[in-house]
Protein backbone atom coordinates (compact mmCIF):
# COMPACT_ATOMS: atom_id res chain seq x y z
CA UNK A 1 0.00 0.00 0.00
CA UNK A 2 0.86 3.73 -0.53
CA UNK A 3 1.67 5.56 2.70
CA UNK A 4 -1.60 7.37 2.48
CA UNK A 5 -3.16 4.11 2.28
CA UNK A 6 -1.67 2.87 6.10
CA UNK A 7 -3.88 1.16 7.99
CA UNK A 8 -5.54 2.13 11.15
CA UNK A 9 -8.21 1.61 13.22
CA UNK A 10 -12.14 3.45 13.00
CA UNK A 11 -14.08 4.21 15.89
CA UNK A 12 -17.06 3.21 14.43
CA UNK A 13 -15.76 -0.75 14.39
CA UNK A 14 -13.02 -0.51 16.42
CA UNK A 15 -11.55 -2.40 12.81
CA UNK A 16 -8.87 -2.12 10.58
CA UNK A 17 -9.41 0.46 7.71
CA UNK A 18 -7.71 2.24 5.37
CA UNK A 19 -7.00 5.91 6.07
CA UNK A 20 -6.35 6.82 2.38
CA UNK A 21 -8.01 10.22 2.46
CA UNK A 22 -8.20 11.94 5.88
CA UNK A 23 -12.19 13.45 6.98
CA UNK A 24 -9.81 16.63 7.70
CA UNK A 25 -9.43 17.24 3.99
CA UNK A 26 -6.58 15.31 2.35
CA UNK A 27 -2.90 15.18 2.17
CA UNK A 28 -0.06 15.56 -0.10
CA UNK A 29 0.35 12.66 -3.14
CA UNK A 30 -3.32 13.48 -4.80
CA UNK A 31 -5.71 12.42 -2.09
CA UNK A 32 -9.04 14.11 -2.34
CA UNK A 33 -9.52 17.64 -0.54
CA UNK A 34 -12.86 17.60 1.05
CA UNK A 35 -14.88 20.20 0.40
CA UNK A 36 -17.38 22.39 2.64
CA UNK A 37 -20.01 19.65 1.86
CA UNK A 38 -17.96 16.69 3.55
CA UNK A 39 -17.14 18.82 6.83
CA UNK A 40 -19.77 17.71 8.96
CA UNK A 41 -19.16 19.03 12.18
CA UNK A 42 -21.01 17.37 15.54
CA UNK A 43 -22.40 20.65 15.82
CA UNK A 44 -23.22 21.81 12.76
CA UNK A 45 -26.82 22.76 12.10
CA UNK A 46 -28.90 20.21 10.02
CA UNK A 47 -29.80 21.44 6.67
CA UNK A 48 -32.91 22.29 4.79
CA UNK A 49 -34.39 21.56 1.76
CA UNK A 50 -35.18 24.42 -0.69
CA UNK A 51 -38.66 23.38 -1.46
CA UNK A 52 -38.81 23.52 2.22
CA UNK A 53 -37.70 27.14 1.78
CA UNK A 54 -34.82 26.52 3.64
CA UNK A 55 -31.32 27.80 2.68
CA UNK A 56 -28.72 25.43 0.98
CA UNK A 57 -25.82 24.01 2.90
CA UNK A 58 -22.99 26.42 3.94
CA UNK A 59 -20.45 26.18 1.25
CA UNK A 60 -21.79 23.78 -0.62
CA UNK A 61 -21.12 23.88 -4.51
CA UNK A 62 -23.13 25.91 -7.02
CA UNK A 63 -22.56 23.66 -9.99
CA UNK A 64 -24.55 23.08 -12.79
CA UNK A 65 -27.00 19.97 -11.83
CA UNK A 66 -26.57 16.87 -14.13
CA UNK A 67 -29.94 15.22 -14.17
CA UNK A 68 -31.68 12.97 -16.31
CA UNK A 69 -35.70 11.72 -15.66
CA UNK A 70 -36.90 8.55 -17.67
CA UNK A 71 -40.10 6.85 -17.37
CA UNK A 72 -39.28 3.79 -15.61
CA UNK A 73 -41.71 0.58 -16.54
CA UNK A 74 -42.38 -1.82 -13.22
CA UNK A 75 -42.79 -5.27 -14.27
CA UNK A 76 -45.50 -5.93 -11.68
CA UNK A 77 -46.62 -2.25 -10.60
CA UNK A 78 -49.02 -2.06 -7.25
CA UNK A 79 -51.95 -0.49 -8.06
CA UNK A 80 -51.73 2.97 -9.90
CA UNK A 81 -52.65 5.93 -7.87
CA UNK A 82 -56.38 7.43 -9.22
CA UNK A 83 -55.14 11.22 -8.92
CA UNK A 84 -52.03 12.95 -8.84
CA UNK A 85 -53.25 14.36 -5.44
CA UNK A 86 -50.54 14.47 -2.56
CA UNK A 87 -51.38 11.31 -1.56
CA UNK A 88 -50.63 9.73 -4.77
CA UNK A 89 -47.97 10.81 -5.50
CA UNK A 90 -46.78 10.49 -2.30
CA UNK A 91 -46.89 6.45 -3.02
CA UNK A 92 -44.16 4.66 -3.82
CA UNK A 93 -42.81 1.06 -2.34
CA UNK A 94 -39.45 1.13 -0.92
CA UNK A 95 -37.89 -2.12 0.87
CA UNK A 96 -38.50 -2.48 4.74
CA UNK A 97 -35.18 -2.81 6.71
CA UNK A 98 -34.47 -2.60 10.38
CA UNK A 99 -34.59 1.37 11.28
CA UNK A 100 -31.84 0.67 14.24
CA UNK A 101 -29.24 -1.13 11.38
CA UNK A 102 -26.31 1.60 10.49
CA UNK A 103 -26.79 3.21 7.49
CA UNK A 104 -23.88 3.83 5.23
CA UNK A 105 -23.39 5.26 1.91
CA UNK A 106 -20.92 4.54 -0.72
CA UNK A 107 -20.29 5.16 -4.31
CA UNK A 108 -18.08 3.61 -7.09
CA UNK A 109 -15.78 5.61 -9.65
CA UNK A 110 -14.21 3.76 -12.63
CA UNK A 111 -11.85 4.58 -15.32
CA UNK A 112 -12.14 3.19 -18.28
CA UNK A 113 -9.86 -0.13 -20.00
CA UNK A 114 -11.42 -0.55 -23.35
CA UNK A 115 -13.99 1.83 -25.51
CA UNK A 116 -17.65 0.18 -25.00
CA UNK A 117 -19.45 1.46 -21.96
CA UNK A 118 -19.43 -1.63 -20.04
CA UNK A 119 -15.63 -1.34 -20.03
CA UNK A 120 -14.78 -0.29 -17.11
CA UNK A 121 -12.42 -1.08 -13.80
CA UNK A 122 -12.83 0.02 -10.44
CA UNK A 123 -11.08 3.01 -9.16
CA UNK A 124 -12.25 4.80 -6.64
CA UNK A 125 -14.15 3.59 -3.22
CA UNK A 126 -15.76 5.94 -0.82
CA UNK A 127 -17.89 5.26 2.25
CA UNK A 128 -19.75 7.30 4.22
CA UNK A 129 -21.36 7.03 7.52
CA UNK A 130 -25.14 8.62 8.69
CA UNK A 131 -22.82 11.57 10.29
CA UNK A 132 -21.64 11.82 6.92
CA UNK A 133 -18.30 10.82 8.33
CA UNK A 134 -15.35 9.78 5.35
CA UNK A 135 -15.14 5.94 6.83
CA UNK A 136 -13.13 4.77 3.77
CA UNK A 137 -12.11 6.96 0.49
CA UNK A 138 -9.46 4.63 -1.07
CA UNK A 139 -8.13 4.99 -5.00
CA UNK A 140 -7.20 1.59 -6.52
CA UNK A 141 -5.23 0.65 -9.41
CA UNK A 142 -6.58 -1.49 -12.27
CA UNK A 143 -4.64 -4.82 -12.80
CA UNK A 144 -5.65 -3.37 -16.92
CA UNK A 145 -4.43 -1.02 -19.19
CA UNK A 146 -6.12 2.05 -18.64
CA UNK A 147 -7.81 3.65 -21.84
CA UNK A 148 -9.02 6.70 -20.37
CA UNK A 149 -9.40 8.01 -17.18
CA UNK A 150 -12.87 9.67 -17.98
CA UNK A 151 -11.39 12.91 -15.62
CA UNK A 152 -14.08 15.31 -17.22
CA UNK A 153 -16.76 12.86 -15.02
CA UNK A 154 -14.42 10.68 -12.75
CA UNK A 155 -12.27 13.75 -11.47
CA UNK A 156 -9.65 10.70 -11.47
CA UNK A 157 -6.36 11.25 -13.14
CA UNK A 158 -2.56 9.50 -13.28
CA UNK A 159 -1.78 10.98 -9.67
CA UNK A 160 -4.18 9.76 -7.90
CA UNK A 161 -4.43 6.23 -9.06
CA UNK A 162 -0.42 6.24 -9.12
CA UNK A 163 -1.02 5.84 -5.15
CA UNK A 164 -3.71 3.54 -5.19
CA UNK A 165 -4.24 -0.25 -3.91
CA UNK A 166 -4.95 -3.17 -5.49
CA UNK A 167 -8.98 -4.26 -5.76
CA UNK A 168 -8.55 -7.04 -3.54
CA UNK A 169 -7.16 -4.50 -0.49
CA UNK A 170 -9.77 -2.12 -1.41
CA UNK A 171 -12.68 -4.51 -1.38
CA UNK A 172 -11.30 -6.20 2.20
CA UNK A 173 -11.05 -2.86 3.73
CA UNK A 174 -14.75 -2.19 2.72
CA UNK A 175 -15.44 -5.41 4.58
CA UNK A 176 -13.68 -4.45 7.37
CA UNK A 177 -15.54 -0.95 7.62
CA UNK A 178 -18.62 -2.14 7.39
CA UNK A 179 -20.59 -4.35 9.96
CA UNK A 180 -22.90 -7.24 8.88
CA UNK A 181 -25.92 -5.23 9.91
CA UNK A 182 -25.03 -2.70 7.47
CA UNK A 183 -27.97 -1.08 5.57
CA UNK A 184 -26.00 -0.09 1.97
CA UNK A 185 -27.22 3.63 0.05
CA UNK A 186 -26.76 4.94 -3.19
CA UNK A 187 -27.94 5.78 -6.48
CA UNK A 188 -27.97 2.77 -8.43
CA UNK A 189 -26.14 0.71 -5.38
CA UNK A 190 -26.80 -2.13 -6.78
CA UNK A 191 -24.65 -1.47 -9.68
CA UNK A 192 -21.93 -0.41 -7.11
CA UNK A 193 -22.51 -3.62 -4.58
CA UNK A 194 -21.94 -5.55 -7.94
CA UNK A 195 -18.88 -3.64 -9.42
CA UNK A 196 -17.21 -5.17 -5.90
CA UNK A 197 -18.83 -8.39 -4.95
CA UNK A 198 -20.09 -7.75 -1.78
CA UNK A 199 -23.32 -10.02 -1.11
CA UNK A 200 -26.22 -9.51 1.01
CA UNK A 201 -26.66 -10.80 4.43
CA UNK A 202 -22.66 -11.08 4.85
CA UNK A 203 -21.17 -8.16 4.33
CA UNK A 204 -24.11 -6.00 4.72
CA UNK A 205 -27.81 -6.72 5.70
CA UNK A 206 -30.19 -4.74 3.41
CA UNK A 207 -29.72 -2.19 0.42
CA UNK A 208 -31.71 1.35 -0.45
CA UNK A 209 -31.67 2.85 -3.88
CA UNK A 210 -32.27 6.58 -4.14
CA UNK A 211 -33.86 5.97 -7.65
CA UNK A 212 -36.33 3.35 -6.19
CA UNK A 213 -36.92 5.49 -2.73
CA UNK A 214 -37.26 8.88 -5.45
CA UNK A 215 -39.77 7.69 -7.98
CA UNK A 216 -42.48 9.05 -8.53
CA UNK A 217 -45.75 7.84 -10.01
CA UNK A 218 -46.42 9.55 -13.46
CA UNK A 219 -50.16 9.72 -14.27
CA UNK A 220 -49.58 10.82 -17.88
CA UNK A 221 -47.25 7.84 -18.69
CA UNK A 222 -49.00 5.45 -16.41
CA UNK A 223 -45.72 4.36 -14.77
CA UNK A 224 -43.12 5.04 -12.04
CA UNK A 225 -40.33 8.03 -12.79
CA UNK A 226 -36.92 8.44 -11.80
CA UNK A 227 -34.65 10.55 -11.24
CA UNK A 228 -30.70 11.36 -11.32
CA UNK A 229 -28.69 11.80 -8.15
CA UNK A 230 -28.13 15.27 -10.22
CA UNK A 231 -31.97 15.82 -9.93
CA UNK A 232 -32.31 14.36 -6.57
CA UNK A 233 -29.52 16.88 -5.28
CA UNK A 234 -31.05 19.93 -7.24
CA UNK A 235 -34.62 19.05 -6.05
CA UNK A 236 -34.68 18.25 -2.45
CA UNK A 237 -30.79 19.69 -0.79
CA UNK A 238 -31.14 22.45 -3.29
CA UNK A 239 -27.70 22.85 -4.90
CA UNK A 240 -26.16 21.22 -7.81
CA UNK A 241 -24.15 18.24 -7.89
CA UNK A 242 -20.41 19.31 -8.90
CA UNK A 243 -18.81 18.19 -12.15
CA UNK A 244 -16.71 16.37 -12.47
CA UNK A 245 -17.80 13.75 -9.68
CA UNK A 246 -16.08 12.17 -6.82
CA UNK A 247 -17.03 9.48 -4.98
CA UNK A 248 -17.01 10.86 -1.87
CA UNK A 249 -19.08 14.05 -2.45
CA UNK A 250 -21.70 11.83 -4.16
CA UNK A 251 -21.68 9.77 -1.17
CA UNK A 252 -22.30 12.22 1.47
CA UNK A 253 -25.16 13.69 -1.52
CA UNK A 254 -26.40 9.99 -1.37
CA UNK A 255 -26.84 9.83 2.61
CA UNK A 256 -28.31 13.51 2.79
CA UNK A 257 -31.21 12.09 0.57
CA UNK A 258 -31.42 9.02 2.23
CA UNK A 259 -31.82 10.48 5.45
CA UNK A 260 -34.14 13.16 4.11
CA UNK A 261 -36.36 10.70 2.82
CA UNK A 262 -36.21 8.38 5.84
CA UNK A 263 -37.56 11.51 7.84
CA UNK A 264 -40.47 12.39 5.48
CA UNK A 265 -41.32 8.99 5.43
CA UNK A 266 -41.86 9.22 9.15
CA UNK A 267 -43.79 12.03 9.48
CA UNK A 268 -47.18 13.24 7.50
CA UNK A 269 -47.94 11.99 4.20
CA UNK A 270 -47.95 16.06 2.81
CA UNK A 271 -44.40 16.08 3.68
CA UNK A 272 -42.75 13.31 1.05
CA UNK A 273 -45.12 14.31 -1.63
CA UNK A 274 -44.35 17.48 -1.36
CA UNK A 275 -40.66 16.35 -1.78
CA UNK A 276 -41.63 14.25 -4.58
CA UNK A 277 -44.15 17.28 -6.32
CA UNK A 278 -40.73 19.32 -6.79
CA UNK A 279 -39.18 16.27 -8.56
CA UNK A 280 -42.00 16.66 -10.73
CA UNK A 281 -42.01 20.16 -10.83
CA UNK A 282 -38.25 20.92 -12.25
CA UNK A 283 -37.49 20.03 -15.68
CA UNK A 284 -33.97 17.70 -15.37
CA UNK A 285 -31.20 19.03 -17.01
CA UNK A 286 -29.36 17.05 -19.74
CA UNK A 287 -27.06 14.18 -18.16
CA UNK A 288 -23.24 13.88 -18.60
CA UNK A 289 -23.75 10.79 -21.24
CA UNK A 290 -26.19 13.19 -23.55
CA UNK A 291 -23.91 15.69 -23.19
CA UNK A 292 -20.92 13.29 -24.11
CA UNK A 293 -21.72 10.22 -25.92
CA UNK A 294 -18.30 9.76 -26.16
CA UNK A 295 -15.71 11.03 -23.86
CA UNK A 296 -11.82 10.22 -25.24
CA UNK A 297 -13.28 8.50 -27.73
CA UNK A 298 -14.97 5.74 -25.27
CA UNK A 299 -18.88 5.05 -25.22
CA UNK A 300 -20.35 6.53 -22.12
CA UNK A 301 -23.69 4.78 -22.73
CA UNK A 302 -26.21 7.05 -23.94
CA UNK A 303 -29.00 4.73 -25.49
CA UNK A 304 -30.20 7.13 -28.21
CA UNK A 305 -26.46 7.91 -29.61
CA UNK A 306 -25.01 4.31 -28.49
CA UNK A 307 -22.85 2.87 -31.20
CA UNK A 308 -20.43 0.53 -29.46
CA UNK A 309 -23.00 -2.61 -29.30
CA UNK A 310 -22.43 -3.47 -25.70
CA UNK A 311 -25.69 -4.57 -23.80
CA UNK A 312 -27.10 -2.28 -21.26
CA UNK A 313 -26.62 -4.22 -17.97
CA UNK A 314 -28.10 -1.32 -15.20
Amino acid sequence: MAANASVTPTPSTGAAAPSVSPTSGGSSGGSVKLSALSKKSAGAKEFVPSWNKGPAPAGAAAATATATATSVPVKSPPPPPQSTSAGAIAASSAVVVDPNAPAYAMDIECVAIGMGHNDRAVAQIAVVDSNERVVLNCYVKPEQKITSYLSALTNLSPEKLAQGVSLTDAVAAVRRVLPSNAVLVGQNILKDISWIGLVEGKDFSAMQDLGGLWRVWNAKYQNFSQFSLGHECKCLLGYGQPEPHDAVSDSIVSMRLYLLHKKLSAGPASGLAAAQQSLMAVQPEPSFASRNPTLDGVCMGYKKTCKCGQPFLF
